[in-house]
């Protein structure tokens, strides 16, 4: 197995610039396909293959307390952890995590009861990551240390 893949862990902060959030943390669940992110008012726009909807909620500091339209890219039914199923948009967003910056699917999904706005499945970290489940943030960490100064 090679091990030229960069190792993240359970939990990591990644960049979504089509929403201009920065450092949003997000699980890491190899058991999901897709990735999931928080979502309110998710509404259809009549007459378009376009969805409208709040990205987090104001209860997030990153809340960006605007709308966002995107284009459909499906509509699918998917289970949840608890194997409930519930329709759900999907939508290709860019996300950047390590120095891998990739278009994947998003569902949207109203994660206010869950720890983390974003999850990320199986789909966007296929031949990207190797998970190393007794870490958590290492690419964060890893960009906080960048232009410290080292103390004497």
């Amino acid at each position: 197995m090679s091990t030229e893949l960069p190792i993240i862990g359970r939990q990591e902060r990644v960049h979504l610039p089509d929403f201009n959030l920065r450092f949003l943390p997000a699980k890491i669940d190899t058991g999901a396909y897709t990735s999931a992110l928080h979502c309110t008012f998710v509404e259809e726009i009549p007459g378009t293959e376009r969805i409208r909807f709040n990205l987090l909620d104001p209860s997030y500091e990153l809340y960006p307390e605007k709308p966002f339209e995107f284009p459909i890219k499906d509509h699918r039914s998917i289970k949840n952890s608890f194997g409930q199923e519930a329709e759900r948009y999907i939508i290709e967003a860019k996300l950047e995590l390590m120095d891998s910056t990739f278009i994947t699917e998003i569902s949207l999904s109203d994660r206010s009861k869950l720890e983390f706005p974003l999850l990320l499945g199986r789909k966007a970290l296929y031949h990207r990551f190797l998970v190393d489940v007794s870490h958590r943030n290492l690419w964060y960490r890893s960009k906080q240390k960048v232009g410290k100064k080292k103390k004497k």
